[in-house]
């Protein structure tokens, strides 16, 4: 087996400062290959209301620019169970050497109670994992009711496959297209009702964190399960139609709204398929001519994976084909280069043609039949917030060196050089070290393995590793902590391994996983996920070493297997103390086959050991103390006491009127009252009470708030006076009028007929007659009068009706009269209390007129009725045409005495109405009877159609004259019975119509248009037998004489 080495160099930053260390040289060959550098830094609990959590982040890159970036909040229990999961929608890309700060809200579900860890994750939408970061430990108590799916009873089946083996959740399970794969797990109501269950899948590509997956419809039934109780339950999950890897996640819905818990199961559907873990540019702006440097991270068919339940897929030829637009449209021609299935990391070069920002990498993997195994469009815009990203290390390097010159500059005035150079040296360090961000670095790198697997098969196969630091920077003997975990590249499975860490001579375990029987169902149990060091205790720049370790199962799915390590460096631990070698003794097999293989090339984080500086907390003066971080976290220094008779009790100066405020001595020793104002209105000028009319002095407001000024004597009060008015002055009664009235310089005042009122008022008075009011008013300075008539005018009245002055009402000199007659008014007015004109009577009313009679019939007066002039209609006639309309007026009717019946009645008679025959009857109704077909017609008088007659001649076909002058007319005669009249038509000899449609002349002829030369006019008619008839009459024209 032909074994390529990859060597990838790694640059280490000092806190993402501008200076970097050299890394020893390895004594071996380097198996390890970086695929991503993104870091998660400054992580931190803001705030807890409750079960919801503001928390805050920095997404941060070292190498390369990383797009598609994602991230979520995991809680994870004590038994390391993830009992929640939020994958954010926010897709963050991150140029090279910068970062983003995240302020994000999580809600833990409500019914969750308990100690949980919080933790962060970041995986690209292809599902690689890129960073952890831990938040610590949680207290939540909710109360609320649920249904709980309870994950360590959950397992996998595949339906009809032998010994009904299980799978667990994320043991990443292959199966056929054809195959079906069941997920089974007991559930438990929380709640004191029963629920009627309905399942809810939703399927993501590669993981929770790809986008999400269309899948067949299924038709599933619900479950239910009683208040409290418990049952379990096999649902088919739904298949994706694409050959990969996939995430299912599981919850249930109800009507009652009860929330439930989610599970996520992991299968890979076989096939042929292939993945783009990552991808990243080396900078997010290309000139014409530039090289763009794509680092592609790419796996084969998914279902190649280390305890598949077949042997792996074959993909060969296979190529990546590249496209890249910018802002301005494509940046070069396509590119494609061929794969190496060795090595799942490779550098594909991109020509650049013209200027390029903003770039959007479309990458195609396709095999030797041109079919596409997986493809992806990556937009490297930027989503940093310019506010917000950046690499600070310029800032903080031209920081530190202001202050490196100020502490310079101060050596120099008052210290010996001696002294001040190490002071010098040291604190521009710490502060450089402190003003530098704290990064924790999280790195992704693969391992690639030749696996021979216990089911016959062998083949080529990526692992890859995450490992980070909290920190990047630490204080002497301040506590590390690192991570690390395993996973499958092809299928995203999790696997059985480890990670060993070298920090400051401490080797300790980070990670360790194994592959164990849990309840009957084989699964990845993560036995230490991170672990804990100290940090050197002399500053510096140090390296952390990981060591990775892979192991077969000695049980299980998988057991039995061996695999290579494609590395220059690889060691096999016979007596390893994970208790997985072989049961013939020994962790690895003839030929370099392992089981059980430890690294002996680490992966070389850097991290720095420096003084920080620090400060106290504040005193109540905002004045601090200087110290150092001290391993724990804390800061030496103390706070210091507060100022000599700080919060000693003091006054104020005193204001005008001598009063002071309290208070107390300050953090400058001033005393912390002021002044305070004068009384309200000190000062001011202000008015005496006034006397009894009402005057004043004038004076001004003292300390007390009194005025200075004195009331005057009453004795310079004027004399009072009064006014009294009426509106209106006058009224008809009966009415009423408003009377108002004022007054100065008063304290009584009395009106007649009123009382005593208060000035200035008013009051509403309805006298009968004419009244005087009058006013008596009295004060300090004597008394007066005033007075108001108000005229009041009489009504008078007619029989009954009252009449007001000047109105007048209409009266009659009788109470009837005869129809005909006219009733004689007069008009008497009112002229206060007597009443003009004689006439008694209010009203007058006319006499009704006579109603006539004729034929015993009355007719009312004003009336119409119709008389017909006989009683009886003759034959071929009706009623209607013998009628008059009579009007009866007050007795007489009108109208001839010819028209004196009252009724008529019609003789019954066939008459013609063209062809049709129709019968009226004796109450003069028309109906229809027949209609006559040609040759028959309908004849008067007869009830049946008869033969029609030949036309007959009554007047013959003639012209009067038939000689004429020239320029003359000439009349036409003719007169036919018997002639369908439609149908006859006279023309001249050029065809001319004369007559259209008439089949007699008429007594006056037809007189025919001027005639310039002898003319034949022709008469044709058709007869109601249907026979032709043609006549025709020739004019002859008389020349004029011309006598030369």
């Amino acid at each position: 087996m032909k074994k390529i080495l990859l060597i990838i160099p790694l640059v280490a930053l000092l806190s993402g400062a501008s200076f970097a260390f050299a890394q020893e040289a390895p004594s071996e060959a380097t198996g390890p290959v970086v695929v991503a550098t993104v870091n998660i830094y400054d992580a931190k609990i803001v705030s807890q209301q409750g079960n919801v959590f503001s928390l805050s982040f920095d997404l941060s890159n070292r190498e390369g620019v990383q797009p598609a970036v994602r991230y979520a909040v995991q809680l994870i229990d004590q038994n390391q169970i993830v009992a929640d999961e939020v994958v954010y929608p926010d897709i963050t890309n991150l140029e090279s050497h910068s970062d983003v700060i995240k302020n994000i809200e999580y809600t833990a579900p409500a019914y969750l109670a308990g100690t949980y860890r919080l933790t962060l994750v970041s995986k690209n939408t292809n599902g690689l994992t890129l960073a952890h970061a831990s938040l610590g430990e949680v207290a939540l108590s909710g109360t609320d009711p649920y249904v709980e799916i309870l994950p360590s009873t959950c397992f996998l089946q595949v339906e009809g496959e032998a010994g009904d083996k299980k799978y667990s959740l994320d043991q990443g399970v292959d199966i056929a297209p054809s195959e079906t794969l069941d997920l089974v797990c007991s559930i438990k109501n929380h709640s004191s009702s029963a629920l009627v269950l309905q399942p809810s899948f939703e399927t993501f590509y590669r993981s929770v964190f790809g986008a999400s997956v269309q899948t067949s419809p299924q038709s599933l039934t619900s479950i239910s399960v009683g208040a409290g109780a418990n049952t379990t339950f096999t649902f088919p999950l739904p298949k994706a139609s694409a050959p990969q890897a996939y995430d299912v996640k599981f919850s249930f819905t109800n009507a009652a709204d009860i929330p439930s818990n989610s599970i996520t199961a992991h299968y890979v559907l076989r096939g042929e398929s292939a993945t783009i873990q990552n991808l990243t540019l080396d900078k997010t702006s290309y000139v014409a001519g530039d090289t763009a440097s794509i680092s592609l991270f790419w796996t084969g068919p998914a279902s190649n994976f280390f305890d598949a339940r077949t042997t792996p897929e074959k993909v060969s030829g296979m190529q990546a084909a590249v496209s890249i637009v910018g802002s301005a449209g494509a940046c070069g021609d396509d590119t494609a280069v061929a794969l190496d299935p060795q090595r799942p990391t490779q550098i594909v070069p991109f020509s650049v043609t013209r200027a390029c920002d903003s770039p959007k990498v479309s990458i195609r993997l396709v095999d030797s039949s041109g079919n596409v195994l997986a493809s992806s469009t990556f937009d490297f815009e930027s989503t940093t917030p310019p506010d917000k990203a950046g690499d600070s290390t310029l800032i903080y390097t031209v920081l530190a060196a202001a202050v490196l010159v100020l502490l310079y500059g101060g050596w120099r005035v008052f210290a010996g050089r001696a002294a001040a150079g190490a002071t010098l040296i040291l604190a521009g360090f710490c502060i450089l070290s402190y003003g530098l961000p704290v990064a924790v670095h999280a790195d992704t790198f693969t391992q690639d393995i030749y696996l021979v697997s216990s089911g016959g098969w062998a083949g080529s196969y990526t692992v890859y590793y995450d490992v980070n630091m909290n920190k990047s920077a630490f204080v002497p003997g301040e506590t590390i902590t690192a991570a690390g975990n395993v996973t499958s590249a092809a299928c995203g499975n999790s696997l059985q391994g480890a990670i060993n860490a070298t920090i400051n001579g401490q080797n300790k375990e980070v990670f360790y996983s194994i592959f164990r029987d849990i309840n009957g169902v084989y699964q990845i149990e993560i036995r230490t996920s991170s672990n804990t060091f100290t940090a050197e205790s002399t500053p510096g720049n140090y390296f952390a070493r990981f060591y990775p370790e892979l192991h077969v199962p000695t049980e299980g799915p998988g057991a039995g297997s061996y695999f290579s390590v494609n590395t220059g460096g690889s060691g096999c631990s016979p007596n390893s103390s994970r208790g997985l070698g072989s049961s013939t003794g020994g962790g690895c097999a003839g030929g370099g086959m392992l089981r059980d293989w430890v690294g002996t090339t680490p992966y070389q984080m850097p991290y720095t050991v420096a003084v920080i500086a620090c400060t106290s907390a504040a005193n109540t003066c905002g004045q601090t103390s200087s110290g150092t971080i001290q391993p724990n976290g804390s800061c030496s220094a103390t706070t210091p006491a507060n100022p000599a008779g700080y919060g000693n009790a003091c006054a104020s100066t005193a204001n005008a009127c001598g009063q002071t405020n309290p208070g107390t001595i300050s953090c400058s020793s001033a005393c912390s009252a002021t002044t305070p104002a004068n009384p309200a209105g000190y000062g001011n000028a202000c008015t005496s009470s006034a006397n009894a009319c009402g005057q004043t002095s004038s004076g001004t407001l003292q300390c007390n708030g009194t005025c200075s000024a004195a009331m005057p004597p009453d004795s310079t009060c004027a004399a009072p006076t009064c006014t009294i008015n009426a509106s209106p002055s006058s009224y008809n009664a009966p009415g009423s009028s408003t009377l108002s009235w004022t007054s100065t310089n008063a304290t009584s005042f009395y009106i007649s007929s009123v009382g005593y009122v208060t000035a200035p008022g008013s009051t509403t008075v309805s006298p009968s007659q004419s009244t005087t009011y009058n006013g008596t008013v009295s004060g300090p300075g004597g008394g007066g009068s005033c007075s108001r008539t108000l005229t009041v005018n009489r009504s008078c009245t007619f029989n009954g009706q009252t009449v007001t002055h000047g109105n007048s009402v209409t009266a009659y000199r009788e109470a009837s009269v005869p129809f005909g007659s006219n009733c004689q008014s007069q008009t008497r007015t009112c002229n206060d209390g007597n009443l003009t004109g004689s006439f008694a009577y209010s009203s007058c009313s006319i006499g009704a007129p006579a109603d006539c009679t004729l034929d015993g019939v009355t007719i009312p007066h004003n009336s119409s009725r119709t008389f017909y002039s006989q009683q009886t209609a003759p034959s071929g006639t009706v009623c209607s045409s013998l009628t008059q309309s009579r009007t009866c007026t007050n007795g007489t009717l009108s109208g001839s005495d010819t028209y004196r019946y009252a009724s008529c009645a019609c003789t019954p008679a066939y008459t013609c109405a063209g062809q049709t025959i129709q019968h009226t009857d004796a109450s003069c109704q028309t109906s229809s009877v027949t209609n006559c077909p040609a040759p028959l017609i309908c004849s008067s008088g007869s009830p049946t159609c008869v033969t029609a007659p030949a036309i007959q001649v009554i007047d013959p076909f003639e012209a009067r004259p038939s000689l004429i002058i020239e320029g003359d007319t000439t009349f036409l005669f003719w007169n036919l019975d018997h002639a369908v009249a439609s149908t006859c038509s006279v023309t001249d000899s050029n065809g001319v119509v004369v007559s259209q449609g008439a089949a007699s002349s008429g007594p006056d002829g037809v007189e025919t248009a001027t005639i310039e030369s002898q003319t034949v006019f022709t008469l044709r008619c058709t007869g109601e037998d249907g026979e032709v008839v043609t006549n025709t009459v020739t004019v002859n024209v008389i020349p004029i004489w011309v006598e030369f």
